[in-house]
């Protein structure tokens, strides 16, 4: 692992970065509120951690930070081009609402859908043994269970795969239980606790992004307890470095010993900010990956892995990682080591067009979050959205995006487009309803 406080660090690199970084920013908030600012906010520190900060380190060829900022740039246009049109009246705004809330949403349908989740979690995660005894018992985190979760056969895969699909409407239906907190929070842990006793392991990134859209929802839905929240949230910052700097350690078997708040921050540190340092690997050498093997990955992401094998995969971060590492894939001392988006991007489209991946992730994830903002009642889907797609996106990059944004929203957009005509001959044709969506016409 590297360390941190061994590599030279330049401070003017840094104060660069910083400071276009966050001009960058604010010309593209200048003319936004509310959450389409924060969202742009969000988005933007999380490339400015993954892609943006290692590049004040030596090593790294000063080239990157020139492509850094073309990839925040091309990304933030691109996005918000086409994430944040709207055209709907505040009646049609309202009738939408209404119609999902009574019609799609009820509190039975969405009780449905998440007792169904639960199942599939349940069952997928205890297939193919089945040992319910494991439910009661909570085991110490080991990091082995990452791997062997997702690598079962034909019949795991295709219920992790329902799994996946059933996601995006889980995070739906709690819309019902906003202002149940209680339920709610039930509602969030009871797939981690199943998944967690199953299989002693709950990654960094699930629990983190998990955790901002539960605070991010009593954020939004409880406004007299805003600054409690905030307070909470700044004062909490220093313990949860340290517990998960701790449950990090723990996962690979490392003995528990008191830890500092500086010792936790470089530990952590050490993993998160370091992504650019694997550039001077790729610029140095031919090292390249087909961008027609891309664009067909992308293709077929829909069709289950189970059904159309290996024939189609991409798998970037797999392969770049046997390179960095040098030993083969699944080898022994391999691992997956991240690299960030704008070294993806360099070695899929090579140093002049980059920003072309900038503008194709900006598009899906716009039109993506465009989705999500037709009706409040995709609120929480949509602050999952913010939270954990974007945090999956600058971390893990397109490994992450484009399988959660086209596989796992299959039935999502379904559901969607059902609503979307649906609405508009209701809207149109108003006779066909009853009159109890709170429009007058």
């Amino acid at each position: 692992m590297v360390n941190i406080q061994y590599l030279d660090y330049s401070i003017g690199r840094f104060v660069i970065i910083l400071l276009v970084t966050w001009i960058i920013i604010y010309l593209a908030t200048r003319r936004f509120k509310g959450e389409n600012k924060f969202v742009i906010y969000v988005i933007s520190l999380f490339l400015f951690v993954y892609s943006g900060i290692g590049g004040s380190f030596i090593e790294v060829p000063i080239i990157y930070i020139f492509y850094y900022f073309i990839f925040l740039i091309f990304f933030l246009i691109v996005f918000i081009r086409i994430g944040f049109k709207n055209t709907k009246t505040i009646k049609y705004q309202i009738f939408v609402d209404n119609f999902i809330s009574k019609e799609i949403l009820s509190r039975r349908n969405a009780n449905i859908i998440i007792l169904t989740y639960f199942t599939v979690v349940f069952v997928s995660s205890y297939y193919p043994d089945f040992n319910f005894k494991r439910l009661f018992i909570i085991l110490n985190p080991e990091l082995k269970f990452s791997i062997e979760r997702f690598h079962g056969d034909s019949i795991q895969s295709l219920l992790f795969y329902i799994e996946l699909l059933l996601r995006p409407l889980y995070f739906l239906s709690l819309i019902q239980y906003r202002k149940r907190l209680i339920r709610f929070i039930l509602i969030l842990i009871i797939p981690l606790y199943i998944g967690y006793t199953a299989s002693p392991y709950i990654s960094r990134s699930d629990l983190v992004p998990l955790s901002l859209v539960f605070l991010y929802s009593c954020y939004y839905y409880y406004p007299i307890y805003r600054k409690t929240i905030i307070l909470l949230l700044i004062a909490s910052i220093g313990p949860m470095i340290i517990m998960l700097y701790r449950y990090s350690m723990a996962r690979i078997g490392a003995e528990f010993q008191n830890t500092s708040l500086i010792d936790a921050l470089v530990g952590i540190l050490n993993t998160e900010i370091t992504f650019p340092l694997h550039f001077k690997e790729f610029w140095n050498n031919e090292f390249r990956q087909d961008i027609d093997q891309f664009v067909l990955w992308i293709i077929t992401l829909p069709i289950p892995g189970f059904i159309k094998g290996s024939a189609f995969g991409f798998s970037l971060n797999y392969n770049t990682s046997a390179f960095l590492l040098n030993v083969e894939k699944g080898g022994t001392g391999y691992y997956v080591l991240l690299i960030g988006m704008v070294t993806e991007s360099f070695i899929i489209f090579g140093k002049y067009f980059i920003f072309l991946m900038a503008i194709l992730c900006g598009y899906v994830l716009g039109y993506t979050y465009r989705i999500l903002s037709f009706s409040s009642q995709f609120n929480i889907l949509r602050f999952y959205f913010i939270f954990y797609i974007c945090y999956a996106f600058a971390r893990a990059g397109t490994g992450a995006l484009f399988p959660t944004v086209i596989n796992s929203f299959i039935l999502f957009y379904i559901v969607v487009i059902y609503i979307y005509n649906k609405v508009n001959k209701c809207y149109q044709y108003p006779s066909l309803i009853d009159s109890s969506f709170g429009v007058k016409n």
